[in-house]
């Protein structure tokens, strides 16, 4: 179960590196060369932790570190306990690779090399059901029984879920997998206005990729209204038809690249699909989710491991930690397991995924080493197929469903004593739903607003409110207060502007990269919308929009950026209204200043600043209770008194507050439509 390294480390057998109490861990050093660590997970030994650790490298990730020379170690380990996680009782321990092993590129991805192990008491684990997959593939009877196990009790039982309600909605087109017997041979597609059915429908989610797939097009449309033979159709399609036809006994499914003209010379008819796209997934039985596939050229099953699915138990004592401490039989669980199952699979870094996974009220997905469910009540697995530990459910990759506005929302209103309390509270889901969906890719960047319009319909069937180019009227002030982590995209690359226009520089959705959203708030706000107008390319106010800006008004200050003489990462510093803010902290790197994010960096503001084209406006301050913070939307001048937004700023320093929310000498000459000389604000157009 484990090596003798990490043996010695949970019972407490090495000397730790530091002073231990019960506040602070014990750190070791793990492993002090890379053949220990390869000799730990090999047969017959195969060290759970250790083995574990290095699954979360690629092959090509692992070739580049071994290519690595460790200086004094490899990995260390850090015990400590897990109150921050809620769990009084449970101890972590904490792998990680040594900084120096990573390249750079490594060092910029949006991900840790490390592993989190979590001991548990197996007896607070009560009501939680582990058993490991039996075969070596997720082809298997064994699995299929417990997927249609899954779905028959949630068609039955689950409120959330819709049970035992029929569908009464279809889509444009279906594809008609044929009449009994169970294989599938050819498929026919049928229109809905002319052929009308009454019987479910299921869903396909897959990655395009790379593949060359067979499409509807204008020219391929006879052939599929007379009949396909589906030897032509990707592996994950025929995969997904035999499944749903010989297991659930359902007759159509829906595939976006078979039911939506494809020409790439005219789009007509997928504009008109993709804003009723939330009702396709909304109405199916289930959603078939290729997840674990690279492309639709593999199949949905593949071998598999299923020795490290489920979680292993061992007697130990934490006595380094907890003096009072008893021999305690645990539970070792891998604290990333759903994240590494599920949410890291290819096709959810797939940016309509989210919409079809959120919206769908049943899914099941095809993972690499097990199948996976999903529903509006339950997540459950092969390993856990009555429902996850409590230390999974808790986590938000583990609730994912639980941001469906549909669900969630319904249930937070339910909590709410007033209807202003339940707007806010179904609000409050939208920053979440923005954050995952900034964290992955789409093919076409111009699909970005478009292909989270389904979600944003649902929302605004349930909070009734005027949606903004990816924000909401009601808590439009706070929500375009959004910022770039990083200016990084999920992929480790620079947060761009795309060329392609696709939004006006206020809302996230301009930017490629990975999105801290705004968050619905009042209290502290120091400026007003006075006006918007947003161009739509359709009648669909949450699809394509052509242009827009928005009216505010508020304080409009000069500002200024510039490098710092020792330059460090992310590291400006902020002159306002002609005064340095600066902070002599730091005798290494000199003087620091106010935290900036930019929305896309750049290597210096030397024509701006020259040109005295940057301005900030004091956008939210800090509200006396759980909010600190002085917050700028930083702005450049372009025409005027019209700008584009530029990033944000951030102070906590009282003095720094107090200076910047002050009046000015020469406030009447900021670049602005009109000023409000007896409140100090400006009134100025942003685009």
């Amino acid at each position: 179960m484990f090596c003798s390294r990490c043996d010695d480390i949970l019972r407490q057998r090495l000397e730790p590196l530091n002073d231990v109490d019960e506040d602070k861990g014990a750190l070791y050093i793990h492993h002090e060369s890379l053949e220990s660590l390869e000799a730990a997970t090999a047969d017959p030994t195969k060290c759970r932790v250790c083995s574990t650790f290095l699954d979360s490298f690629t092959s090509g990730e692992r070739q580049v570190v071994w290519e690595q020379k460790p200086q004094e170690y490899v990995t260390t380990a850090y015990l400590c306990r897990a109150d921050h996680l809620k769990l009084a009782t449970a101890f972590i321990l904490v792998v990680n690779i040594d900084d120096n092993m990573l390249t750079p590129k490594m060092r910029d991805e949006n991900r840790d090399f490390m592993l989190m192990m979590v001991f548990q008491p197996t007896e607070e684990l009560v009501g939680t059901y582990c058993k490991r997959p039996s075969g070596s593939s997720t082809v298997s009877e064994e699995s299929w029984d417990l997927a249609k196990g899954w779905l028959a009790s949630c068609s039955r039982e689950h409120e959330a879920c819709g049970k035992g309600s029929k569908t009464s909605w279809y889509p444009t087109r279906l594809l008609d997998l044929g009449d009994p017997p169970d294989e599938v041979s050819s498929i026919r597609l049928v229109l809905m206005e002319s052929e009308p059915i009454d019987a479910e429908y299921v869903t396909l989610s897959h990655r395009w990729g790379q593949a060359s797939i067979f499409r509807l097009t204008k020219d391929s449309f006879g052939q599929l209204r007379d009949g396909l033979d589906i030897s032509i159709l990707p592996q994950t399609f025929q995969d997904a038809m035999a499944f749903a036809k010989r297991n659930l006994k359902i007759r159509y499914i829906w595939i976006d690249s078979l039911c939506i003209f494809q020409d790439a010379d005219d789009r007509s008819d997928w504009m008109k699909e993709a804003a009723q796209m939330h009702r396709v997934y909304e109405h199916a039985y289930c959603n078939l989710s290729a997840t674990g596939g690279e492309d639709s050229s593999v199949s949905l099953y593949r071998p598999r491991r299923t020795d490290s699915l489920c979680h292993v138990e061992v007697d130990l004592t934490f006595s380094i930690l907890d003096p009072q401490a008893s021999p305690t039989r645990y539970a070792m669980l891998d604290y990333h397991y759903w994240e590494k199952e599920l949410s890291k699979c290819p096709l959810h870094y797939r940016g309509w995924v989210v919409q079809e996974r959120l919206l769908a009220r049943r899914v099941l997905h095809f993972c690499r080493n097990q199948l996976i469910w999903e529903c509006n009540e339950m997540a459950a697995s092969e390993a856990y197929p009555t429902g996850l530990p409590s230390i999974y459910q808790n986590q938000a990759k583990a609730r994912l469903k639980s941001l469906d506005p549909g669900t969630e929302g319904r249930r937070l209103r339910q909590l709410a004593t007033t209807e202003s309390d339940s707007r806010f509270f179904a609000h409050q889901l939208w920053p979440r739903i923005v954050q995952l969906y900034s964290q992955c890719q789409l093919t076409k960047a111009e699909d970005k607003l478009i292909a989270i319009s389904g979600i944003a319909k649902r929302m605004s069937s349930i909070i009734h409110d005027e949606y903004v180019v990816g924000m909401w009227r009601r808590y439009l002030p706070s929500e375009l207060l959004w910022f770039v982590d990083h200016h990084r995209q999920s992929n480790g690359q620079a947060s761009v502007r795309p060329e392609k226009y696709r939004a006006p520089s206020f809302s996230w959705a301009s930017i490629e990269g990975c999105i801290s959203a705004g968050t619905p708030v009042e209290e502290g706000i120091l400026f007003s919308v006075k006006e918007l107008s947003i161009d739509h390319v359709t009648e669909d106010i949450t699809g394509l929009v052509k242009g827009g800006f928005i009216v505010l008004k508020g304080a409009l200050k000069r500002l200024g950026l510039r490098r710092p003489t020792v330059p460090a990462v992310d590291m400006w510093l902020v002159n306002v209204n002609g005064k340095d803010l600066l902070r002599h902290t730091d005798e290494e790197w000199g003087p620091t200043s106010l935290l900036v994010h930019l929305d896309v960096d750049q290597a210096d503001f030397e024509v701006e600043n020259v040109a005295q084209t940057l301005y900030c406006m004091p956008a939210r301050q800090p509200d006396g209770r759980d909010w600190s913070f002085l917050v700028c939307l930083i702005l450049e001048h372009l025409e005027h008194g019209t700008f584009r937004r530029v990033g944000k700023i951030w102070t906590d320093e009282a003095e720094e507050i107090d200076f910047i929310l002050g009046r000015g000498e020469d406030e009447s000459l900021m670049p602005c439509q009109t000023y409000d000389a007896e409140n100090g604000k400006h009134t100025f157009r942003v685009i």
